[in-house]
């Protein structure tokens, strides 16, 4: 079952979130000991119609057997809340909400929370220029050990700086972006909890000792040599230091490096090719595509050395003609920036979103 409002007071949303997304949460908790999720009816068929079309702010209110949301968003601003899994055992819940603060300036982020780990991420944007971003991220994550009492628990801080370009005419050059980044990670005391009286004698550090640290930055390059074709070289180099409990440390080199290759070689037939190297392994993928046809050619070298072949057909429901007339022949366009309120509520790829210590486990 679906249900949705199409226009809806955003003034009113604020009001009713809080209210509406506590009553589903306190529902699913209560319903879940006995209430399967065949005995759940529609109850957004019982309630009203609510007033603000006068507004024309696209909002909404859905509701499903599995999930449901609740949000608006408008060209300045944008909130989406989701409730995933409210009958089942691991529900989760999700809030993103971006603002323009300005024509030049945007501002939001989003708040996750699971069984077994929660996350804040907070995004500032500035945009100088229409083709030109700065971006300030930080985020906290809390991954929950199995203790109940909070024993276990790692916090995980990250900080993002990046800036990004686009040319608008037609460049060799087309857009130019770096972004460099630091995530911070601490083990838990966990005998602070079992010994109070070491903790007031001193004996324990004032603050958790540190569990691993990842330092590192991203630097990409996108081309067009001609109208039709692009290049994209991405290099990504970083430091990840895991520390043990004995006192020692363990320094690890992460490094990554890919390019991207794509052609439009005209008669509705496409180029693609893409190659990417880390510290243990390589991946080489090339597809040649015309019409419905597509042949690709992939390629891992981990250890050993794996080929695949693929040919494949797709067949484009509900039309029998024309398909050439959409074929992706045209000039390739320069890429664009997103939205100020997407941008701010979009997590950067560089911050990990599991502990580092996941990633430095011997």
């Amino acid at each position: 079952m679906n249900t949705r409002h199409p226009l809806i007071n955003p003034h009113l949303v604020r009001s009713l979130f809080t209210t509406l997304f506590g009553a589903a949460i306190l529902a699913s908790l209560s319903c879940h000991a006995g209430t399967s999720s065949g005995r759940a009816h529609d109850v957004t068929q019982s309630l009203p119609d609510l007033p603000g079309a006068d507004h024309g702010s696209p909002a909404y209110f859905n509701m499903g057997k599995d999930s449901a949301a609740l949000g608006y968003a408008t060209r300045f601003e944008k909130l989406n809340a989701t409730l995933d899994q409210y009958f089942g055992v691991t529900p989760s819940v999700r809030v993103d909400y971006g603002l323009q603060l300005a024509d030049r300036f945007g501002a939001g982020g989003f708040y996750t929370r699971e069984s077994a780990q929660s996350e804040l991420v907070l995004n500032g944007i500035f945009a100088p220029k229409r083709n030109l971003r700065y971006r300030l991220t930080g985020s906290q994550l809390r991954s929950f050990g199995g203790g109940g009492d909070g024993t276990g628990t790692i916090s995980q801080n990250g900080y993002l700086v990046g800036a990004k370009k686009y040319w608008d005419d037609q460049r060799y050059l087309s857009d130019l972006g770096i972004a460099t980044y630091v995530v911070h990670a601490n083990a838990p005391v966990d005998a602070m909890a079992g010994n109070p009286d070491a903790a007031e004698a001193g004996d324990l550090p004032s603050a958790p000792p540190a569990l691993g640290e990842l330092l590192g930055y991203r630097f990409d390059v996108g081309m067009q040599p001609t109208a039709r074709s692009r290049v994209e070289w991405r290099r990504e180099i970083g430091r990840l230091t895991s520390f043990f409990p004995v006192g020692e440390q363990r320094d690890e080199a992460v490094a990554s490096n890919r390019v991207k290759y794509s052609h439009r070689l005209g008669n509705c037939t496409q180029l693609q090719g893409a190659y990417s190297m880390t510290s243990g392994a390589d991946h080489l993928d090339l597809k040649l595509a015309r019409d419905g046809w597509a042949l690709r050619v992939s390629q891992e070298m981990e250890g050993v050395r794996d080929t695949t072949v693929r040919l494949s057909y797709a067949i484009p429901l509900g039309s029998t003609s024309g398909r050439r007339n959409d074929c992706g022949d045209a000039a390739i366009a320069t890429p664009r920036f997103a939205p100020l309120v997407d941008a701010a509520t979009a997590r950067p790829p560089q911050l990990p979103d599991q502990p580092v210590s996941t990633i430095a486990a011997p």
